[in-house]
């Protein structure tokens, strides 16, 4: 900052690269200096590139500054600067550090409702995560149920916290289906094995035991599987 005011006075004013270099230098301890420079910005009337909004929105996801990054991002929907990937997911990050739960599922939801964002699988994993933490189980589904509507294929960090949202929920017949769609897919045995134990679990706190007694069968044959053992032989 010291170093775009020295420039200013010597009648040299900074161009954009400068001032992008110097909010790449706000990362870490010195976030909160990141509002002053996006401010040196506008005071010479110099709208901030794509780029400065992103770090600072970062900077001020760093120092819990939600609010301002809430403000910076406004200035670019309202500037119709274009927001990539990066900084759509630097702005759903910088709200979890709200002090207050919900913030992050509220933010999303208007984030849903723009018409002119699109959201990724990597959205929705940083939503999904961050009401994971807070305990938040029925949001949790609520996004994954959105998110199939959408048409964004879930990674398996989503598949995981859903599962553990229904366990919390009691959903066992939902945690079944989700077994079903990950089953489908092409993973691994032990991230198979996994998912069927937390599926377990929800039909077990269900008291579902019929269920829970078909799926530790099958636990039994991927163990057996992923040891080299080979299947079960049956007497007949």
């Amino acid at each position: 900052i010291d170093l775009l005011q020295d420039m200013r006075q010597s009648t040299v004013m900074p161009d954009m690269t400068s001032y992008e270099y110097a909010l790449k230098a706000c990362y870490g301890k010195h976030g909160e200096k990141s509002t002053t420079i996006i401010d040196f910005m506008k005071a010479a009337r110099v709208v901030p590139s794509a780029t400065c909004y992103r770090r600072a929105i970062r900077a001020m996801g760093q120092h819990t500054l939600w609010q301002k990054g809430v403000t910076l991002f406004d200035e670019m929907r309202s500037h119709d600067i274009e927001i990539d990937e990066f900084t759509l997911n630097n702005f759903i990050s910088s709200c979890i550090t709200a002090p207050e739960p919900g913030v992050t599922a509220e933010v999303f939801k208007r984030l849903e409702a723009d018409k002119g964002l699109t959201l990724s699988e990597l959205h929705y994993d940083t939503a999904i995560c961050a009401c994971e933490k807070e305990g938040n189980w029925p949001e949790v589904v609520s996004l994954a149920a959105r998110m199939g509507e959408r048409g964004v294929d879930p990674h398996m960090i989503t598949y995981s916290s859903v599962l553990t949202a229904c366990v919390e929920l009691g959903q066992w017949e939902a945690a079944l289906g989700l077994l079903e769609s990950i089953r489908s897919e092409n993973i691994d045995t032990s991230t198979l094995m996994f998912a069927i134990n937390e599926v377990v679990r929800a039909c077990a706190k269900a008291e579902q035991w019929n269920e829970v007694l078909k799926l530790h069968t099958e636990l039994r044959q991927l163990n057996r599987e992923l040891s080299g053992d080979g299947p079960d032989i049956v007497d007949v």
